[in-house]
């Protein structure tokens, strides 16, 4: 939520810079800026919304993990017995082999 206040404030000082600041630029000019910028607004809220739901995946994967569950991948079948969960590069490393699944390419 935070962030869309942020990207809010970002676009009212871009108005602000339009409107306000640059009085010499034409209006036909001030539009392509305010339709670029309203893509680039649509563009970040998109890619956050996206990051948050990867985001709550992963973390329900790790729960799941954690709790001793199998968890289907696209390599295999991964539970706490034979893997460990390396947080750092968000992956399942096996106990025995030198095997390293991703944790993206397992499903819920």
């Amino acid at each position: 939520m935070i962030k869309f206040f942020l990207y809010f404030l970002i676009f009212l000082f871009f108005l602000f810079f339009i409107f306000t600041l640059n009085k010499k630029s034409s209006l036909k000019l001030k539009l392509i800026y305010l339709f670029f910028f309203i893509f680039l607004i649509v563009f970040a809220v998109w890619f956050e919304h996206k990051n948050l739901k990867q985001d709550s995946k992963v973390v329900f994967l790790i729960e799941k993990f954690n709790h001793g569950e199998n968890i289907v991948c696209k390599e295999g079948n991964v539970s706490n017995k034979f893997f460990n969960y390396e947080s750092g590069t968000q992956s399942f490393v096996s106990k025995k082999d030198n095997l390293i699944i991703d944790i993206r390419k397992c499903e819920l």
